[in-house]
């Protein structure tokens, strides 16, 4: 686009749309558009100059404002429905993670998928092989990637080799 007064409010000249895949990450996505960005400055930049591109008004509707993301954000809320849960998780996936409590330590969880399972609310109420499930308002999430404090990124299973998680555990 190109720029004027405003905060990104200038004339589009190029614009190319991807559909999102739903096991995506931000990380993931960043960085996909960051490839197809680079191609389609090049290509931009050379019809430009060749004076065949029409700048467009952006449109005024559905036009939002991205707050400045906080540690409240990080929180994982397991009162949401599972899909919901998952997607943010996804979301903030490289950074800076979504964050859930277990006994007392935050704990980022960087990957899960969607189950069904019922039970109370943040608790695990299933111990699988690849992480434990924990109970959401609507559904189940397994966890399968996380990060405590201080150490690396670990699939679920690897954690839980050295953490040892019971049935009945609350995630907060």
């Amino acid at each position: 686009m190109q720029m004027d007064s405003g905060l990104d409010t200038g004339p589009i000249l190029a614009m190319e749309k991807r559909d999102l895949v739903p096991s995506m990450t931000v990380g993931q996505l960043h960085d996909e558009l960051s490839l197809l960005g680079a191609e389609l400055l090049i290509k931009t930049v050379a019809e430009l100059k060749a004076g065949i591109i029409a700048p467009a008004s952006q449109p005024k509707e559905g036009v939002l404002y991205a707050t400045k993301l906080t540690r409240e954000d990080e929180k994982i809320c397991f009162a949401n429905k599972a899909d919901f849960v998952q997607r943010h998780i996804l979301a903030l996936n490289p950074w800076p993670g979504a964050v859930a409590v277990l006994e007392g330590k935050p704990i980022k969880i960087l990957s899960c998928r969607v189950a069904h399972g019922v039970g109370k609310v943040g608790s695990v109420i299933a111990i699988h092989p690849e992480g434990p499930e924990v109970a959401c308002g609507e559904g189940s999430v397994i966890v399968t990637e996380v990060q405590v404090p201080g150490k690396r990124r670990m699939t679920a299973a690897e954690w839980m080799r050295g953490h040892a998680l019971k049935m009945g555990m609350q995630w907060q």
